[in-house]
């Protein structure tokens, strides 16, 4: 006779299995501090890697040929806290050491810190919908909100063309 009161055992399960990973055994890889995950235009995956030093690396994910190195860049030498993908722009909005920097999300480069927000806690970036009726923003600029010790600000970012 069964216990009332046993829970009945459950026969799925959760499995993770390995795709691609990096070799910690290459040399002068740091350690990780961040990463994102973003889909390109060409179906392609890429995966963006903050590390302790100031490097943000573009890896490639291809599901036929696995993971390959596409791109590095070192921004100041101080840990990457955060990065966050605006894929409408091809930017890359990344914090490190209290202040924002802008990347070009294919390039990763040019480097440009704006300096106008210092001290910076964390970023969020915003989307937008079509269900959007308040804030508007425009195709080629985007929203974000940042902490800088106890204020919130919200940021228009807009980016000239030409």
């Amino acid at each position: 006779m069964a216990n009332s009161k046993s829970k009945p055992k459950s026969h799925s399960r959760n499995v993770l299995q390995l795709f691609a990973g990096l070799n910690p055994t290459i040399p002068h890889l740091p350690p990780i501090r961040s990463i994102t995950i973003t889909s390109d235009s060409c179906s392609q995956t890429l995966v963006l890697v903050g590390t302790v030093s100031g490097d943000v690396i573009s890896l490639s994910l291809n599901p036929n040929s696995g993971l390959s190195l596409f791109l590095r860049a070192n921004i100041i030498g101080k840990p990457v806290t955060s990065i966050h993908v605006i894929s409408h722009i091809k930017k890359l909005i990344v914090l490190s050491d209290g202040f924002i920097y802008l990347l070009d999300l294919n390039s990763l480069e040019p480097v440009r810190k704006l300096s106008l927000l210092k001290n910076v806690n964390v970023v969020s970036k915003r989307f937008f919908s079509s269900l959007n009726d308040g804030i508007k923003g425009k195709e080629d600029g985007c929203f974000f909100a940042v902490a800088v010790g106890k204020k919130l600000v919200l940021v228009e970012l807009i980016l000239q063309t030409g």
